[in-house]
């Protein structure tokens, strides 16, 4: 006796295997794309953690700074620093670990922007675009055009570092006021 037959035979179709291989590469081709950005998403973060724990680090030094050695560390001016000519950071410096803005060699850009007119006075009518307005900085009740530097009771400060990732330059800020005991 021979058994009845379906009206089609049992199992897939070249067409119905085709179709599912490709959606099965679809997801594969999908999987992977999330994977690489992940990837670059992680170096992303990481870059930025480092640019960020050296900010800290940079502000640190400077919080265990007398006002008086701030300024002479962080200005334009070799000639002023604390330990002698050229001993201190100045005002933009590198770090490592990171790379270079703008295809530069070296490392990661660092500044510091301080309060300071162009012969390395302290006034507070002074406008400095990463600082802003500046503001009453030794608590007298007036805002002047006169040198301040060594009434300081707060002192603005801001840090940046720029470096190039994996999708271009990139920036962090940090802003503070710090105050004279």
């Amino acid at each position: 006796m021979h058994a009845k037959r379906r009206g089609r035979m049992a199992g897939f179709s070249l067409i119905e295997v085709l179709l599912a291989m490709f959606v099965f590469c679809l997801g594969g081709l999908s999987v992977a794309g999330a994977m690489g950005y992940s990837l670059k998403l992680d170096t992303v973060n990481r870059e930025t953690a480092l640019a960020t724990q050296e900010i800290h680090r940079v502000l640190e030094e400077i919080r265990g700074l007398s006002f008086e050695e701030i300024l002479a560390s962080y200005d334009t001016d070799p000639a002023d620093d604390p330990l002698g000519y050229g001993t201190a950071p100045g005002g933009a410096f590198e770090i490592d670990g990171l790379t270079a803005p703008d295809g530069l060699r070296g490392g990661a850009r660092v500044q510091v922007f301080l309060p300071l007119d162009a012969s390395g006075k302290v006034t507070e009518n002074l406008v400095i675009p990463a600082l802003g307005t500046l503001g009453d900085l030794n608590a007298d009740g007036k805002i002047t055009g006169q040198d301040v530097t060594t009434d300081l009771k707060i002192l603005p400060v801001a840090i940046r570092i720029d470096w190039r990732g994996p999708n271009g330059d990139r920036t962090v800020w940090l802003h503070t006021v710090l105050r004279r005991n």
